[in-house]
Order: structure tokens, then sequence, then C-alpha cells
């Protein structure tokens, strides 16, 4: 209840760095969070900056990405910002996130029968190898929380 309380007050910095954090943690609540905030994040997908929605979608990545709700919207408002924002200016680690994130819909079942959305799919294939490469040339910095 307290998510759906806050959720429409967020700015998108906001809604970023709340469910980045909530992943990061590894929190069984992840689900209930991402319901609530995924109609404030869609009223405000377009003031989302790169860094922000390489953010969500690394989230999404970490508890699996599924086809379901209002998912495909919002992975398709993520992406087009990302390349209307110009791909070319997202650092290491958010190149990181979405290879991650474009990783996990390859592996997740529920995908093999919807298709990604469109700006997605323009990402992993303009942009997928140079993704992939980034990642595994990437320094791998862990948390303490990840060491633990």
């Amino acid at each position: 209840w307290w998510a759906h309380a806050l959720a429409g007050d967020f700015k998108p910095q906001e809604i970023a760095s709340f469910v980045w954090a909530v992943a990061t943690m590894r929190a069984q609540l992840y689900e209930d969070v991402l319901d609530e905030m995924l109609p404030q994040a869609l009223l405000v997908a377009g003031d989302f900056k790169p860094q922000e929605a390489a953010n969500l979608l690394w989230a999404h990545a970490c508890f699996g990405v599924s086809p379901d709700g209002a998912a495909p919207s919002f992975f398709e408002s993520m992406a087009a910002g990302i390349l209307a924002d110009g791909f070319e200016r997202l650092n290491v680690s958010e190149r990181s996130q979405i290879h991650q994130f474009l990783l996990s819909c390859a592996l997740e079942p529920a995908w093999k029968e919807h298709a990604l959305p469109e700006s997605v799919r323009r990402i992993q294939a303009d942009h997928g190898e140079d993704l992939r490469l980034t990642f595994l040339q990437a320094a791998v910095h862990p948390s303490r929380l990840q060491r633990q």
C-alpha cells in the first residue's frame, strides 16, 4: 500500500532509484513495488534519462522479464527513450545493464510467444553485439551486498 501511496508523487529519477534499490537488495516485494510504480513510470516515461532507463531495464532483468500487463509498453518507452537520446552516449555500466535486460528477455520462456517491443528489437539488432562486448569487457565491481 505504501508504494501505491508514494508512486503518484515520484519523479523519473525517484522511480528509477527506488526500483533499482529494491532490485539491488533482491527484495521479495519487488513485484508489488513494480505493480505500483509501473503506471506512474508510464506517465512520465518521456522524462527518463538514459541512465534511469537503463537502471529500470536492469531491475526488471534481476527478477525476470515478463511480457504480461503493461510491461511491454514500459519496455518500449524506455528503449525508445534510449534510442532518441543517443545510444552512443551510454556509458559502460548502462550498456552492461541493457545487455543484461536483453539477455533476460532471451532466456524468459514467455517471450518466445510474444514479440519484443519494436524499440527493444531495434536496440538488439543495431547494438546487441556492442552491448555484449561491452558487458564482457567491463570491469566487475561487486557491491558488499553481492559479495555476501
